[in-house]
This record gives structure tokens, C-alpha cells and sequence, in this order.
């Protein structure tokens, strides 16, 4: 059954695919649809609209790394691909649209990282040149080609991977989010002196 949304009500009829164990092949066949399959459908909805959003937590070394951003005046921005109502229910149920200036999400802006389009319309609505930004990201092809690609300085969050990339190489690595918010306020402490 697909899982991207129906026009209007629920169809009529879904595509569903019955696996045949004596040819080993897939069939597809038709059929009513049943209040079965309506809920199916509208709980794959919730779930393309909500993910896990519920799940996710930001962990208190992250919250804190961010407080400690925006106190010497940094303007912290998400910048992050996929669906609009998903992500924006993780950025509120965990609490990062209190501790952001606001967010970019590609189905919104129409473009993806490493678009520099989505970079652009972050740096719109912060209302700052885009020149002086930092991209800390964990996606080697969204996060840092798109930094690269715009002239602008990168974090890498590893997660414990080894960087394989022979293109491009981001300006520092870090194993995970808030140690990699530390890093960039240091460097900017000694850039400073």
C-alpha cells in the first residue's frame, strides 16, 4: 500500500500486494477498502506527520551547549530536509523552539540540504548574512557539502565515523552536538583575542 497521503477521503479501493509463496512472486490485486484499511491509512499518516516525535529527547548537554550559545549573542538556527509537520513536532516536543531563533524545513522552502536555496532561507529569517555561520551537521553530503559549497565554516558530528569524503573536508569534527556548539564558541573566543 503506498504510503504517501490520498487525495480527499480514503479511496475507494487500495493497491495491495499479496505475496504468492508457490510462484514466490508478489501479485497485486484489488479491493474494497475496509474500516481496517482506513485506520491503516490514517495511521500511516500520523506517523509520516509525527514520526517519533514523541521519542525524541534532547539530551541536557545539548540544552545547555545551546543556552551557552545564545548568551554572547550567536543566533542558533535548524536547517533540516524532510517533512514540515514531522520535524517541527520534534523541534517542539523537545523543547528546541525555545532555545533556537527559528527553522528551516526543505518541504516548507521547497529545497533540500545541500541546496544552497535552504541555507539562504535560514540566514533570511535570522535576518544575518549567511558569511559568518557555522553548519554543524552529521550528514557528510547535506550538511557539509552544502557548507562547502557556500564558502561557509563546518562541523562535522562523527558519531564515531571515520571521515570519507575526499572532495570536500569540513572545518572541524566533533563526536556529537554539544561538544561540537563548545568547540565553535572557543574558536570564536581565540578568534577574538
Amino acid at each position: 500500500m503506498p504510503c504517501s497521503p490520498t487525495s480527499g477521503p480514503v479511496r475507494r479501493s487500495l493497491r495491495v500486494v499479496r505475496h504468492d509463496p508457490a510462484t514466490r512472486k508478489d501479485s497485486p490485486y484489488r479491493r474494497s477498502a475496509s474500516p481496517t484499511d482506513t485506520w491503516v491509512v490514517a495511521t500511516i499518516r500520523a506517523l509520516l506527520d509525527n514520526g517519533a516525535a514523541d521519542l525524541v529527547v534532547l539530551e541536557d548537554a545539548c540544552e545547555e551547549a545551546l543556552r551557552s550559545a545564545r548568551a554572547p549573542g550567536w543566533t542558533c538556527m535548524i536547517v533540516t530536509n524532510g517533512r514540515a509537520a514531522q520535524r517541527e513536532a520534534k523541534i517542539r516536543n523537545t523543547g528546541l523552539d525555545r532555545l533556537v531563533h527559528g527553522w528551516v524545513v526543505s518541504e516548507t522552502v521547497g529545497r533540500e540540504k545541500p541546496a544552497p536555496e535552504i541555507f539562504r532561507a535560514a540566514a533570511d529569517i535570522a535576518r544575518l548574512p549567511l558569511r559568518d555561520a557555522w553548519v554543524i551537521g552529521d550528514s557528510p553530503q547535506a550538511d557539509i557539502a552544502g557548507a562547502v559549497a557556500l564558502g561557509l565554516r563546518s562541523m562535522w558530528i562523527s558519531h564515531n565515523r571515520t571521515w570519507s569524503q575526499a572532495a570536500y573536508q569540513p572545518t572541524d569534527v566533533a563526536g556529537e552536538v554539544a561538544s561540537a556548539i563548545r568547540r565553535i564558541l572557543r574558536r570564536d573566543a581565540l578568534e577574538r583575542l
